[in-house]
């Protein structure tokens, strides 16, 4: 766990070095999405089997950005889950980096946590995006995930995307004691790769400021802990339909 908050800071540090070779985004930028999903799926954990409507804001000023996610819950026992995240985002000639902090808040159920993370985008034909996150709170250990992703012109106005997505974890299992005592709280039941997906979504712009995104995404998990869960289980299936309205 060491290991990878240090690897976490040295490529913190070589991005903020590389910052006067980059460009920035626009000077300012507000973007609102509401998003319908039949069931919440986080990093191969389902929080919510029910469907519900989620909401997230961003305000961003020049490569800074502040940004809010609320899941409402739906069960019995709601899950009113808020994200808070601060990014610093720089765009080169052929990557996209982002520099940041997330508090995850929880009204039920899970400890609230907070993360530092790191991710780099390759702007190719299948934009190639690695990501590393260490929990500095109530995990204390790193997750890293791979995405590909690319859109294929359906019409002169409409993309048809196909995204492929693993996520793998290290030092996120339970902490025991010799006695069997849990002293921290477990994300997966072991080490290594817990997770994959592949998803296929539909994107159209309705206007200069609205789009509308539809998306199928099917889950497959492989850690233990999520295939013993009854939320989660083995395979997954996510519908989801979104409108998104940004200021630029």
């Amino acid at each position: 766990m060491r290991n990878s908050l240090k690897l976490l800071i040295v490529v913190a540090l070589g991005l903020l070095g590389y910052l006067h070779a980059q460009e920035v985004r626009a000077q300012f930028d507000i973007q609102f999405r509401v998003n319908y999903t039949d069931l919440y799926l986080f990093r191969g954990h389902v929080y919510d089997e029910e469907p519900g409507v989620q909401g997230d804001l961003l305000l961003g000023v020049g490569a800074w950005s502040y940004s809010v996610f609320h899941h409402p819950g739906y069960e019995t026992e709601k899950l009113d889950e808020f994200v808070h995240a601060l990014e610093y985002t720089t765009i080169g000639r052929g990557t996209v980096q982002t520099l940041g902090y997330r508090f995850y808040q929880y009204g039920f159920g899970r400890p609230d946590s907070q993360e530092l993370f790191y991710r780099i985008r390759q702007r190719t034909a299948w934009n190639p995006t690695y990501g590393i996150a260490y929990d500095i709170d109530a995990y204390r250990g790193t997750y890293i995930d791979l995405n590909l992703s690319r859109a294929f012109p359906l019409t002169a106005k409409t993309d048809i995307g196909l995204t492929l997505k693993a996520g793998g974890s290290y030092g996120l299992e339970p902490k025991v004691t010799r006695s069997g005592e849990v002293i921290e709280a477990g994300f997966y039941e072991k080490d290594g790769l817990a997770h994959a997906s592949v998803a296929v979504d539909f994107t159209r712009p309705m206007g200069k400021h609205l789009s509308l995104r539809a998306s199928y995404e099917y889950h497959q998990a492989f850690d233990d802990l999520l295939k013993e869960d009854p939320k989660t289980g083995k395979t997954n299936q996510n519908w989801q339909v979104s409108l998104k309205l940004k200021t630029r």
